[in-house]
């Protein structure tokens, strides 16, 4: 028998098309537990009632009782081998909070063995009392990257082989949840190492005394079963659901989704088997939390996103793995399959790209999918799903007709998917987007307002359609108030409105967006949400108008730590505070830059976590390296701005160091809340004060823009490296040397030193301080570094904005090393990646004519024919004989790397040159990945 993790099963999700409705309540603040956190609390209990039914462990009935806070924890004790002294023992610290008050105590209360030499930080816990912290203890940011990971990594090792991969569970469910990638690796990494399979004993039964009962019996939305092929399975199904809690996809989340079902492939059968399907499968409900992600899995989230997790890599490895199981995908697996693709098809920028293109023909591979699977769950169970949005067909019907972005296709499709009788084949236009297999079409009775917002997201796309069309098109869909000349047909959601917001965005239509913005939030009686709160602050802030759109925020987001938004006169009355998303804020950030506010952009890097509890990803890295290259050139243009900087850089070296702006806080207080928010008053302008302050450059964390951005990223690329591995980093050298301080600088001495040993210049290196590192407690008399940002793992397009960054500074000499560090992580560079890298080494590695016949004549290649400044080569860099400038050399080392075949030729250099001068001299944005 095969088990089961049974999450979810139904293909009615009636909440994937909810329609928003008005909230006429009061707000939930800060105080209020969000979704994910309920969702995570929900899932850890089921697993901990499925260990407890399935191997009847009287260990897991004492941690259900627990965490629930109900009831007596006594009465579980008899059913459980945990001492009734060793239980009074750890008693007074179960009352305890907050986790870093019962870390404090553990040093003085832990057990230790007499004759050990056994030192505070190696004190190790019961083990109940582990898997009790690990399941229901942590409750914040900081709690899970330091103190969990504290407890995790001294008392591991210590527990039984069969409790080792629930405490990992446990770990990996927070983690996940909060996107705390850096040391969700290590539990990654711990969980792969163990002895798979692990079976979990089995204890005999005991009668359960009916208050114990009744606290088991608690109505959980995550059911989990497991059959008698023991706990095998069920701990690679949980570990992968774990991971799911991932709020958004990364190519870490990716890396550590593949490496655990790669090791699930690596179980073998047990001696004697003659079967040749793998031993362990995954099953199809964790199918389902890698597709939906799985907090929309257990609670039915109505914010539906579950193609944040995907990507074509890893949704193409999921099928493959689908296949060699023989798992024949379910309805709702082809539904999460033409969510993915239509975002592919729409989303790709470009109608004629190779990535639309194949969105375009997955999505109808998709739909026909999705078409057929109804019909075939109808035949089997004999029961007619209705058509309606309860119905996955009719779902598929308005996700097709939103993967159209021609308006020709799309009324086509519209057609065709909404009439009530089928047209004939005949009827339709020979194109791909139009050719639908008529004799599985599942039509509604009637449209309603979901296909006119689908029909109305495909015309927001359409590049040549123009704002009047755009604007006329909406009217005649719906029934819009803000035009009394339209007709009568439906009533238009929130969700109309922001499509209509964001395709004259799109359009750079402001004002218009702006007049729509203003009757949304004044007269439509809607309760905004997360996607009409981003949008009304980009409009605002395209508008020239910055301050009103954080003052937005203020008004309707979400504060943490219990904060209450600012009053704001509604007509309803009453509201429900909407919590931002980091998609929200990173959005809000691209505005900024956009609008010639970079120094807001990069301000709100450090406010973003206090004032919304948004954490930063790649993306966010991204745009403030973008925003910070921007800065530059905008003060080097203004001569107020530099003669500014300079004095206040003076008058901060004339009174001493001090302390240094930290920026960042992990669990930041109310305290720091209001002063994010100060700042940004301070640097935008109030609303009820005067109109909004203009853009005055300045400084960054009492530091050039420049300089607190690269020490940013310093700090995100040495917070990967873990453990005793943290100085690898910094051996790293660098494969080639530069002859010039700079893309603008003269070769002069620097030149002249490649032909006299005296004067020759060493190769750029790097030590880091201790403003590199997080450092925490670990004991009461040690401290350790941690990374500044463990919720960001560096990948390919963070390199590229950073050599984009490094190319209107002087720091260009650091290419080599730049790179040897993006080779030192496992990185695969892109080809605009290498182009920019050859281009900017390049301008500090080449010599003149005179120092390059000097070099000939002094015959380079014998004094450093044993490498570069007469030391040896490292390992990994392959020599090339013969004499070679330091250009050259560089570019071998990339041939070694990603091979010949990947080094941009010839036309791609010419056109990254122009683009490199082009960013230098006017700014120009460069987001080509």
């Amino acid at each position: 028998m095969s088990c089961h993790v049974i999450l979810f099963r139904s293909w009615r999700h009636k909440w994937l098309l909810k329609p928003r409705q008005p909230h006429c309540q009061r707000c939930q603040f800060g105080t209020s537990t969000s979704p994910v956190d309920r969702s995570r609390q929900k899932f850890i209990s089921a697993t901990v009632r499925r260990l407890q039914e399935g191997t009847n462990d009287g260990v897991w009935s004492l941690i259900s009782l627990l965490g629930s806070q109900k009831g007596t924890q006594l009465s579980a004790l008899q059913h459980t081998s945990v001492p009734f002294r060793d239980y009074l023992e750890w008693k007074s610290i179960l009352g305890q909070q907050p986790l870093k008050d019962i870390v404090s105590t553990i040093p003085n209360n832990s057990k230790k063995d007499a004759d050990s030499s056994s030192t505070p930080d190696s004190a190790t816990l019961p083990e109940w009392l582990v898997l009790h912290i690990l399941a229901h203890r942590v409750q914040t940011y900081g709690e899970a990257t330091d103190m969990m990971m504290d407890i995790l990594r001294h008392n591991l090792p210590l527990l039984p082989i069969h409790l080792k991969p629930p405490a990992l569970i446990f770990s990996a469910a927070h983690l996940a949840s909060r996107n705390l990638l850096v040391p969700l690796k290590t539990v990654v990494d711990e969980f792969l190492s163990l002895g798979h399979p692990i079976l979990c004993p089995t204890f005999p039964s005991s009668s359960q005394g009916p208050e114990l009962s009744s606290q088991l019996d608690h109505n959980a939305t995550a059911m989990l079963s497991m059959g008698s092929n023991a706990s095998h399975e069920l701990h690679y199904n949980l570990f992968l659901s774990a991971l799911a809690f991932t709020p958004k996809h990364s190519t870490a989340y990716s890396n550590y989704v593949i490496s655990v079902i790669k090791r699930l492939g690596q179980v073998s059968h047990p001696e004697g088997s003659e079967s040749t399907e793998p031993f362990v499968k995954i099953h199809p409900d964790t199918y389902s939390a890698l597709l939906f992600s799985t907090p929309a899995v257990i609670d039915h989230h109505s914010s539906f996103a579950q193609d944040q997790l995907l990507s074509p890599y890893l949704l193409g490895f999921l099928r493959s793995q689908m296949a060699l199981e023989n798992f024949t995908p379910l309805t709702e697996h082809h539904e999460a399959f033409l969510r993915f693709w239509r975002k592919e098809a729409v989303h790709s920028g470009n109608w004629s790209s190779k990535r639309a293109s194949k969105g375009r023909h997955m999505v109808e591979k998709s739909w026909e999918a999705v078409q057929a699977s109804v019909q075939s769950d109808e035949e089997t169970t004999r029961i007619e799903i209705p058509n309606d949005t309860s119905n996955p067909a009719i779902r598929a019907n308005t996700l097709y007709l939103g993967s159209q972005q021609r308006t020709d296709a799309m009324k086509t499709v519209f057609k065709t998917l909404t009439t009530t009788s089928s047209p004939p084949d005949t009827e339709l236009p020979d194109t791909h987007e139009a050719q639908l297999p008529a004799k599985v079409i599942r039509k509604k009775d009637q449209i309603d307002i979901y296909d006119v917002s689908a029909a109305l997201h495909s015309a927001a796309n359409e590049r040549t359609l123009s704002t009047y069309h755009f604007i006329k098109l909406f009217h005649q869909l719906t029934n819009s108030p803000v035009d009394s000349k339209t007709s009568v047909q439906l009533n238009p959601t929130l969700a109309t409105y922001t499509i209509l917001l964001r395709g004259l965005v799109f359009r750079r239509s402001f004002n218009q967006a702006l007049k729509y913005w203003e009757f949304l939030i004044n007269k439509s009686g809607l309760q905004l949400d997360r996607m009409s709160i981003t949008i009304g602050a980009q409009i605002w802030t395209r508008c020239g108008r910055p301050h009103e759109a954080f003052d937005l925020l203020e008004r309707f987001a979400w504060r943490p730590h219990g904060a209450a938004p600012r009053e704001y006169s509604h007509s309803l009355g009453f509201r429900k505070s909407v919590r931002l998303g980091t998609i929200s804020v990173n959005e809000w950030m691209v505005s900024l830059k956009r609008a010639g506010r970079p120094d807001a952009a990069v301000q709100l890097w450090d406010h973003m976590f206090p004032l919304y509890g948004v954490l930063q990803t790649n993306e966010t890295l991204n745009i403030m390296l973008q925003s910070t290259r921007m800065a530059v050139l905008m003060n080097e243009r203004s001569v107020r701005t530099q003669i500014s900087r300079y004095f206040k850089l003076q008058r901060k070296r004339l009174a001493g160091k001090g302390d240094e702006q930290s920026g960042f806080v992990l669990d930041a207080g109310f305290g720091e809340r209001a002063r994010s928010a100060e700042a940004m008053y301070t640097l935008l302008g109030h609303p009820d004060y005067g109109g909004p302050k203009p853009y005055h450059g300045g400084l960054w964390r009492d530091k050039r823009p420049e300089d607190t951005a690269r020490e940013i990223f310093l700090q995100v690329l040495f917070g990967m490296e873990q453990d005793s591995t943290c100085r690898r980093l910094a051996d790293v050298q660098a494969p080639a040397r530069a002859v010039r301080q700079g893309w603008d600088s003269d070769g002069g001495i620097s030149g002249l030193g490649v032909a006299l040993p005296s004067l020759k210049m060493e190769r750029f290196k790097f030590q880091p301080g201790r403003e590199v590192y997080r450092w925490v407690p670990s004991s009461p008399d040690r401290m350790e570094p941690r990374p500044h940002y463990p919720h960001i793992v560096l990948n390919n397009s963070n390199f590229f904005n950073y050599l984009c960054l490094l190319a209107v500074t002087n720091r260009t000499v650091e290419v080599a090393l730049t790179m040897a560090w993006m080779r030192h992580l496992g990185l695969k560079p892109s080809e605009s990646t290498l182009a920019v890298a050859m281009v900017l080494w390049g301008e500090v590695s080449v010599e003149g004519p005179v120092v390059q016949g000097l070099s000939n004549l002094k015959g380079r290649s014998k004094g450093d024919s044993d490498g570069l400044d007469g030391g040896t080569v490292d390992a990994d860099h392959k020599r090339v004989p013969g004499p070679v400038d330091e250009y050259e050399r560089f570019v071998a080392w990339l041939e070694d790397w990603v091979g010949s075949e990947r080094i941009p030729d010839v036309v791609v250099m010419r056109r990254w040159r122009m683009v490199i001068k082009s960013m230098r001299e006017a700014g120009v944005d460069s987001d080509r990945r």
